[in-house]
């Protein structure tokens, strides 16, 4: 072949991009709840983001928030760590404009049951220091048959490697703010390096804010074949 284009043709996708449902679909269906995991795969995402906390008595909950107040109609001062499943499940998720919902805060077993049958893989963001709620992961994982389908972010890079002690097998990510300003081509590559050695020390891709990347930053990491997972996404820097 002279050119790649008669091995792939005309502008083919030689990597499907990765489309992500944060928290869900939140727009049309409560952040993360069920309903909403599923509408957002419905709606083509090819993943879905999610976040869990360990309840009072050992359940893994689905959750952005340390607390239930902003997304539920709960309106007190416990955690969900102070917090029964039982207690958790007497609540209702509010729907975007602040009506409450039929919907109850889930479990991540009830969220791994919903989407065993869909084809779509799940980004769980581990929120809270609590090393406790790892083996409860860990043990789902295994129940259900996840472990090549999940992909295990967290804030606390000492929760990825104490996961990764545990098991091997699962992809995880170092979030991290964004990148320091720069402004020359040297400062941007001593970002990086800095960067890329904060990742290196918990075996993770790079996860950080999307502040400040460029095309530049980019091609950095792919040449190295390092994946980048800014959050939360919204330009271009192509």
């Amino acid at each position: 072949y002279d050119t790649m284009t008669e091995v792939y043709g005309e502008r083919t996708l030689t990597k499907t991009p990765s489309i992500i449902g944060h928290r869900g679909n939140p727009s049309q269906m409560p952040e993360n709840s069920i309903e909403g995991y599923i509408t957002a795969v419905k709606n083509g995402a090819t993943e879905v983001e999610t976040d869990i906390h360990l309840s009072k008595d050992g359940y893994v909950i689905v959750c952005h928030d340390g607390t239930l107040n902003r997304t539920t109609n709960y309106n007190g001062s416990l955690s969900i760590s102070q917090m029964t499943l039982e207690e958790i499940k007497s609540y209702r998720l509010l729907n975007n404009n602040g009506t409450v919902s039929d919907y109850t805060v889930p479990t991540f077993e009830e969220m791994l049951v919903a989407l065993k049958d869909y084809d779509c893989n799940i980004v769980v963001e581990l929120k809270a220091y609590n090393t406790g709620m790892l083996k409860a992961v860990s043990d789902l994982i295994d129940k259900y048959d996840y472990a090549s389908r999940i992909n295990v972010i967290s804030f606390y890079g000492d929760m990825l490697t104490s996961l990764l002690d545990i098991r091997r097998d699962i992809s995880t990510g170092y979030l991290s703010g964004s990148l320091s300003s720069w402004s020359s081509s040297a400062e941007l590559r001593e970002n990086f390096y800095n960067l890329l050695s904060a990742a290196q020390v918990y075996d993770s891709s790079i996860n950080i804010s999307y502040g400040n990347i460029n095309k530049e930053f980019y091609t950095l990491l792919s040449d190295r074949g390092i994946t980048l997972w800014p959050w939360t996404y919204s330009k271009s820097v192509a």
